[in-house]
């Protein structure tokens, strides 16, 4: 039972009314292949074309592409992409021009990379390889990657136009490739700059860390922050600024954007955990953390602020990948243990694309139930305000009204009242109240505004979320 000290604080008050803040929402689609035991999405355009893997009830995976959605139609459409003889298929990523990458395993267990396009499969093997892995693609369709020879040693490669560079460190015994920019205006493909990681024999003078680099025009430029004694790099934009990680000298694990001669340190305020994924062309950079309770969610770093992705009622939230445009995908992992996939819109996209919508938000930041709302374009418009409480358990229903706290309402719901009146503004990462306090057992928790601020619950203006609270 919701216990009656639950109350919202005089700050909530005062947040309603304040200013609108630059905060950037996101609309959330959840993505499952049909007849899929689980989805993950790994890559996304600026078009909303999705792709990744899904596990069919055989336990096979797949690879898949998921087109025609938006945060009004949802269910758009999901192809199959498995290339001939495949026994295991992941799209890895996609580019600008819709061109995707992906790895698969043949029926004798090797696996290769391939490159579909316009309905057609190319497969990706360096001559003499026995293992050929597609780390990424540029926006102009250049693949980079790792590959092993017959020895066992790994090499990194760039595909483009149908020619293999092979790319491997001075002096070193290990080089990987792991993400491109694209090509000059002019086609040059090696004005492109592809960063990845080398290391050295452990028993030679070079040591046993492992070190960064860039490739550009046959030069190898080695990343090496201060203080860094193993570096790894992860991805490139256009731009040339290039994101990674590296373990200092105290074994401290620091991320870092590389940008024009600097390194800038990047972690999540308040985690445990940090870990960058990607980033695009406007240099917003996608991660995720881990937070005080272990509860993993992603990230958008962009223009020295952190927007947290979580998606409603998941108890996991990982990202994958950004388009051009700020769109995220990954997946995530629902109260059953369920991993799905997702695509996130922010709200900013949601208006020029005219789904005009307030976007209301809740979920748990360890032991707190927060709630955001983007207005939208009904930013100042007097509405009413929802907060509602189910327990299965008891089978009733707990209101929420200011400043009279939590009521227990029974199985009536004509006795909801409305939380709060008054005009619909950004709101960001506002507590509601401490998990801590309420008892044991399952809550299903509501929050929505309607458009017509009249103290009824008008469903045919109401906009609402819900999640599912599980407390030990």
């Amino acid at each position: 039972m919701l216990k009656s000290s639950l109350s919202l604080i005089f700050g909530l008050l005062i947040a309603f009314t304040a200013q609108e803040t630059s905060a950037v929402l996101y609309n959330y689609i959840t993505l499952d292949v049909p007849g899929s035991a689980s989805t993950n999405a790994t890559g996304v355009d600026a078009n909303s074309e999705v792709v990744g893997s899904y596990v069919d009830a055989s336990g096979i995976t797949h690879g898949f592409i998921y087109s025609g959605g938006n945060i009004i139609h949802r269910e758009g459409n999901y192809s199959t992409l498995d290339p001939a003889g495949a026994t295991y298929t992941s799209a890895q990523g996609i580019s600008t021009n819709g061109q995707v990458v992906g790895i698969f395993r043949d029926a004798l267990g090797t696996t290769r990379s391939f490159v579909y396009s316009g309905g057609e499969y190319t497969t990706l093997a360096v001559p003499g390889a026995t293992y050929t892995y597609a780390n990424g693609i540029s926006t102009d369709g250049q693949v980079v990657g790792t590959w092993l020879d017959s020895l066992g040693e790994t090499h990194g490669f760039v595909f483009s136009e149908g020619n293999y560079t092979i790319l491997d460190a001075p002096g070193a015994n290990y080089t990987s490739a792991l993400g491109i920019s694209s090509s000059d205006q002019l086609g040059n493909s090696f004005s492109s700059q592809v960063v990845g990681n080398y290391s050295y024999d452990p028993t030679s003078s070079n040591g046993n860390g492992e070190f960064g680099f860039i490739y550009s025009g046959g030069q190898y430029t080695t990343l090496t922050p201060p203080s860094a004694k193993s570096t790894h790099p992860i991805g490139i934009n256009d731009s040339g600024q290039v994101i990674g990680n590296y373990w200092d000298a105290s074994n401290i694990l620091i991320n870092f954007v590389f940008n024009e001669g600097n390194y800038i340190a990047l972690n999540m305020p308040g985690s445990t955990y940090t870990s960058v994924q990607a980033i695009n062309a406007n240099s917003q950079v996608l991660g995720w953390y881990s937070d005080a309770c272990g509860t993993m969610r992603g990230f958008v770093y962009s223009s020295g602020n952190y927007t947290t992705l979580a998606v409603p009622g998941a108890t996991q939230t990982s990202p994958g990948g950004i388009s051009e445009n700020g769109q995220v995908v990954g997946y995530y992992i629902d109260s059953n243990q369920k991993r799905h996939g997702f695509l996130a819109v922010p709200s900013y996209l949601s208006l020029t694309d005219g789904l005009f919508a307030p976007t209301p938000s809740i979920y748990q930041n360890c032991n707190q139930i927060a709630i955001s709302l983007d207005p939208g374009p009904y930013q100042g418009v007097n509405g009413d305000w929802w907060f509602v409480a189910y327990s299965p358990t008891s089978g009733h229903w707990y209101s929420y009204s200011y400043p009279l706290q939590w009521r227990d309402i029974g199985t009536n719901l004509n006795n909801i009242t409305a939380a709060y009146q008054g005009p619909l503004v950004n709101t960001t990462n506002l507590t509601l109240f401490d998990i801590r306090m309420i008892a044991s057992g399952t809550y299903y928790l509501y929050f929505g505004v309607d458009t017509n601020m009249n103290g009824v619950l008008d469903m045919d203006r109401l906009y609402y979320t819900e999640y599912t609270l599980i407390v030990p």
